[in-house]
């Protein structure tokens, strides 16, 4: 009853003031109190946009690529390397826990939370389009390294052993056995169109007796040994590891403003500041675009078709030609020349990020298009390609053979680290169908790419 009174005495005593207030010539609006914080809150939100709008692009506008030696920093390998055949056959089976597997899922070409803590360079494009080339990954040590780590791919975090245990995140590959020989570690299994796994390594099971520290070469392969990624790091012996971690602490920063604006101009610079933005990301919050947003869903087809196999046995072996290739070709993590053609779409992040998930490429028959889609994928000389023909970009894989059955053709071939080509098919193999799906395969028979070829009317 004490409390109630006192309510209502308080309540009584700020009405009071209120009245007093309006007969006031200096009392000043509560909605110009709230515009006030409006002002304060638009300023920042305002900030924040300049601060991702920045931080997209490097500031030096050169042609950039990906260290040679991925994971290895600037150090070249003192190691022997064997071929993967090799490593499989004289290898020694290592005992790994798969602690995540989710068949279904899709890597993120983007997530809002990367323009949230752009400050953490996790929408910096070089690395993104880095990450993007890449299906496995080392999970960091550090609770600072491993919160960017996750964020930067946009992936959910799993609780992990990082002391013990060397940890992996590998995308699009399903593991069925692991190999050793030496310093490299090989994940043997099947590219897939989809998935994520994060594969747990006992850290000790890779060292010797005598051995506290070494440095690996790990890469995943067909079942034949046809490498699909690589990466490499060390395994640390849990006994020799100091618990000692350097966290990677970046401090939140935000550009300032040296300008007092008034609400009104806050608001106009926040939609100038919104549209310009939205050349490069979505600028809605809360989003994530997933890689099976980034090219049409083929799934569907594949479910009615047999497998990679059935086609070179009992499809027709069509003629393949090789009219450009350039084997030592490094594709590049950013090309100035993307940014200044943002007009065109060519530096939309999530775009971007899809290009460089895939190495095939159906170049378009429409000669208007021909160049500007060279050039969006930082291929420099216009190779022409005669009318009578249909052009396939391949990067980082040499094609040797070309089956088709139906509406479906199969290029048979090595996948390598390097290396672009240009291949074309004769228009008269492609009658009968209004569009043709495209599949990469190794010569163990493993999809590493998938796309479809329109067929123009004639």
């Amino acid at each position: 009853m004490v409390l109630f009174s006192s309510t209502i005495i308080l309540c009584l005593f700020i009405c009071i003031l209120i009245i007093q207030n309006l007969k006031n010539d200096d009392y000043v609006p509560v909605t110009l109190i709230l515009n006030d914080n409006d002002t304060i809150e638009l300023q920042r939100e305002n900030d924040r946009l300049k601060g991702a709008l920045e931080r997209i692009f490097p500031e030096e506008q050169n042609v950039l690529y990906e260290k040679p030696y991925r994971g290895y920093y600037d150090k070249i390998p003192s190691f022997q390397i064997y071929t993967l055949p090799d490593v499989i056959d004289k290898g020694k089976n290592i005992d790994f826990n798969v602690i995540y597997n989710d068949t279904e899922y899709m890597r993120p070409t983007y997530d809002s939370s990367w323009k949230d803590f752009y400050f953490r360079n996790w929408l910096y494009l070089p690395d993104k389009i880095t990450n993007a080339h890449h299906k496995i990954f080392i999970y960091p040590v550090g609770g600072s390294s491993n919160f960017d780590f996750i964020g930067d791919l946009a992936f959910n975090s799993v609780s992990i052993d990082f002391h013990r245990n060397i940890n992996f995140l590998i995308y699009n590959f399903d593991v069925d056995n692991i190999r050793q020989y030496e310093n490299q570690v090989i994940f043997i299994g099947r590219p897939e169109r989809k998935g994520a796994q994060v594969i747990s390594i006992v850290q000790d099971n890779l060292l010797s007796d005598n051995s506290n520290t070494k440095d690996f070469l790990f890469q995943l392969a067909t079942p034949q040994g046809y490498e699909i990624d690589l990466i490499y790091g060390d395994a640390i012996k849990f006994d020799y590891l100091k618990k000692i971690i350097e966290e990677n602490t970046v401090k939140r920063t935000f550009l300032s403003s040296s300008q007092t604006m008034t609400l009104e101009q806050l608001q106009e610079e926040n939609a100038l500041i919104k549209k310009e933005l939205s050349n490069f990301i979505p600028v809605e919050d809360n989003l994530v675009i997933t890689k099976q947003d980034c090219r049409e869903p083929l799934d569907k087809d594949i479910t009615k078709l047999n497998d990679l196999e059935s086609v070179i046995k009992t499809g027709k072996n069509i003629e393949l030609n090789i009219i450009y290739e350039n084997p030592k070709y490094v594709r590049p993590i950013y090309d100035p020349i993307w940014k200044d053609n943002y007009e065109k779409g060519w530096a939309y992040v999530p775009t971007k990020i899809c290009e460089n998930m895939h190495i095939l490429f159906p170049i378009p028959s429409d000669i208007n298009k021909h160049a500007d889609f060279l050039h969006n994928l930082s291929i420099k000389p216009v190779i022409s390609i005669d009318k009578n023909k249909r052009g396939i970009l391949l990067f980082n894989f040499t094609p040797q053979v070309v089956y088709k059955k139906s509406n479906r053709i199969v290029i048979i071939g090595i996948p390598n680290r390097l290396g672009f080509s240009i291949m074309t098919i004769d228009i008269k193999e492609l009658k009968g169908h209004s569009s043709y799906l495209l599949q990469l395969s190794t010569p163990d028979f493993q999809e590493i790419d998938m796309d479809r070829l329109y067929i123009d009317k004639k």
